[in-house]
């Protein structure tokens, strides 16, 4: 049985039509289940359940509240955030001890959080498929 990576799957989903929202959420799941192995997770349930309350308060007011929402902390003193389709959101420890308000966190969150309702990755592909085709 042929495996393919997550970008080459989306691919191929791509190309074969336009991506769903069960189709993107598969695609985001697989992708954090391969992140969350490979990259420190913050276990700590004080600061997880924290980031996951203030993800979900903020993402609940958006056009896309009906997506089961997930955020991680990683254990790394770099300053960044990332997301991936289907609404996994991820905030480097580094981030948040930088943050000198909570409004910088929730700022940084709702961009995230912005990538994922306007379905940025989805589009990154389908723009690199008709760019090949």
């Amino acid at each position: 049985m042929i495996r393919l990576s997550p970008v080459a799957a989306l691919v191929v989903l791509v190309a074969a039509c336009s991506v769903s929202q069960d189709q993107e959420v598969a695609l985001g799941r697989q992708n954090a289940a391969e992140i969350n192995a490979q990259l420190p997770i913050v276990t700590d349930p004080e600061i997880s359940d924290y980031i996951q309350a203030l993800g979900k308060s903020i993402a609940s007011k958006t056009s896309r509240a009906d997506l089961d929402w997930h955020f991680y902390v990683v254990n790394t003193k770099q300053v960044n955030a990332f997301a991936l389709p289907g609404g996994f959101i991820y905030v480097n420890r580094g981030l948040i001890e930088s943050a000198d308000r909570l409004d910088e966190l929730t700022g940084t969150l709702g961009h995230e959080i912005g990538h994922v309702i306007e379905r940025h990755s989805v589009k990154q592909m389908q723009s690199a498929q008709q760019h090949l085709s």
